[in-house]
C-alpha cells in the first residue's frame, strides 16, 4: 500500500520503524507553566493552561477505509511536560488536501520548549470501522510505503479541527 505524503516547509521526514511512526514539530514552541488566576468576586482560583496545536508539517492522502491514530509518545509527558488535549487524534481518509496539515493539540503542565529534533507524538495506520471484510484480509498481508509528493490533489477539508461547524 502506497501512501502519498506532502512535507511542508522545514518538516522532518518520517521513517517507519515498527507499528508506530514518530512525528516531530515543524518548528520550536515555548509553553508557559500553568498560571493560577483568582476571581476576586467569587474568591475561587482557576488554573490557566497554555495549550495550542503543534504543527507537524505533513499532509497525507490515506487510502479509503484507512485512518491514522495520533497519540503522544510514552515519554511526551515525562520529558516534555505535555499532554494531548483530544486524548487521541483520528485522521481519516477524507483529511487529504494540500492544506490539511497534521497537528498535535497539546496542553503544557509545566514550562517547556518543544523543538523539531524531539518527537512529540506518534501514529499508526489501521482500518476504519466501515472497512469491508475483504479489506481486513488484505490488510494482514499489506506492506506500507510512503511516497513523497510535491502536491496532494485531494480536496481540502478546512484544516485540523474543522469536522464540526457547531
Amino acid at each position: 500500500m502506497e501512501i502519498k505524503i506532502k512535507y511542508h516547509l522545514d518538516a522532518r521526514k518520517i521513517e517507519k520503524h515498527g507499528n508506530w511512526i514518530d512525528l516531530y514539530p515543524r518548528k520550536s514552541y515555548f509553553f508557559k507553566a500553568p498560571q493560577p488566576k483568582l476571581n476576586i468576586n467569587t474568591e475561587e482560583t482557576e488554573i490557566i493552561f497554555d495549550g495550542r496545536k503543534i504543527d507537524l508539517g505533513i499532509s497525507m492522502k490515506l487510502p479509503k477505509f484507512v485512518e491514522a491514530w495520533v497519540v503522544p509518545r510514552s515519554s511526551t509527558y515525562t520529558k516534555q511536560g505535555l499532554i494531548q488535549s483530544n486524548h487521541k487524534g483520528i485522521i481519516d481518509d477524507t483529511f487529504c488536501g494540500e492544506k490539511d496539515i497534521w497537528m498535535f493539540p497539546a496542553i503544557a503542565l509545566k514550562e517547556t520548549i518543544i523543538t523539531p529534533d524531539k518527537a512529540v507524538c506518534q501514529f499508526r495506520l489501521q482500518l476504519s470501522q466501515d472497512a469491508p471484510f475483504w479489506m481486513h484480509i488484505k490488510w494482514m498481508f499489506t506492506k506500507i510505503k510512503f511516497k513523497e509528493v510535491d502536491v496532494l490533489t485531494g480536496p481540502n477539508r478546512g484544516g485540523f479541527g474543522h469536522t464540526d461547524t457547531n
